[in-house]
């Protein structure tokens, strides 16, 4: 039997796969993963930002690993912001970056529901996803999953409110993330 991928906490042990990872991206899908231009040349500076984020505890970098190869299928972050009227503990930030020979294996559907369950096991009242409206796959994704996604400027967001309070008490739509996320589970582990 084959090991399955796993979502796995990134440091600085995790450098050069990180820096791999967004090496392998193109330019366009560097653009559409942080919503602005950069070049696969800049990707150790980005890299770096991103492990300074986490040295802070301001972010927690993740990925998921390849159990065959060891580089990085999916690469993301899950960051606390503050929303308007908020405190900084009551949101979060997802980002992700899929590698193009993961993509469509449901990998961001697994995530999506992983970073559901961190966040609302920290007291997060609503996790929140921005994408490029030009991103087709993550469009896609969320609109599988009947998510409400507001487009302003070509920046897509979604926010999922999630009710902290209630953790243990399922909302129809949460029932309707859980049966979809199962499936998503169940779609990428029979491609591996």
């Amino acid at each position: 039997m084959e090991p399955v991928p796993t979502i796995v906490t990134l440091g600085e042990p995790d450098r050069a796969a990180m820096l791999a990872h967004l090496q392998g991206l193109s330019a366009q899908d560097l653009a559409l993963r942080f919503l602005q231009a950069y070049r696969p040349d800049q990707a150790g500076g980005l890299v770096e930002r991103m492990l300074e984020r986490g040295r802070a505890g301001r972010a927690l970098n993740f990925g998921v690993r390849d159990p065959a190869h060891g580089g990085l299928l999916v690469m993301g972050m899950l960051a606390p912001y503050v929303p308007a009227g908020a405190t900084a503990d009551s949101a979060a930030e997802l980002s992700l970056s899929v590698a193009p020979a993961a993509r469509g294996r449901g990998y961001t559907r697994v995530v999506i529901a992983w970073a559901l369950e961190r966040a609302r096991s920290e007291g997060r009242q609503r996790l929140t996803l921005y994408f490029s409206e030009a991103n087709e796959r993550i469009r896609k994704v969320v609109g599988d999953l009947r998510l409400p996604v507001v487009v302003t400027a070509g920046r897509g967001v979604v926010h999922i409110d999630l009710d902290a309070k209630d953790a243990g008490a399922a909302s129809p739509a949460d029932e309707q993330l859980r049966q979809l996320f199962e499936a998503a589970w169940e779609s990428a582990a029979s491609r591996l």
